[in-house]
């Protein structure tokens, strides 16, 4: 079963709120990336901080889905 990436996004919210890391994709020397950045305001919009939440759990649920599909050697079931 994967990671309800709606239902960690918002724990996520819930738990860490402004003290949520920002995020934002680069390239360097040619190679594309998330960065972890520190915000230019402390005081984000509630859209800045669901969008940074929403990128950390796309991230967390792709990484442990990765490693649960290596344990199992074969993809996980959308359904659950």
């Amino acid at each position: 079963m994967k990671l309800d990436h709606l239902a960690l996004s918002e724990s996520l919210l819930h738990i860490l709120w402004s003290e949520l890391p920002s995020f934002e994709f680069r390239t360097i020397n040619g190679e594309e990336g998330l960065f972890k950045i520190t915000p230019s305001e402390k005081n984000r919009s509630s859209n800045d901080l669901r969008r940074d939440a929403s990128i950390l759990a796309t991230e967390v649920a792709s990484t442990y889905d990765q490693e649960i599909e290596l344990e199992l050697g074969k993809p996980l079931d959308d359904a659950g």
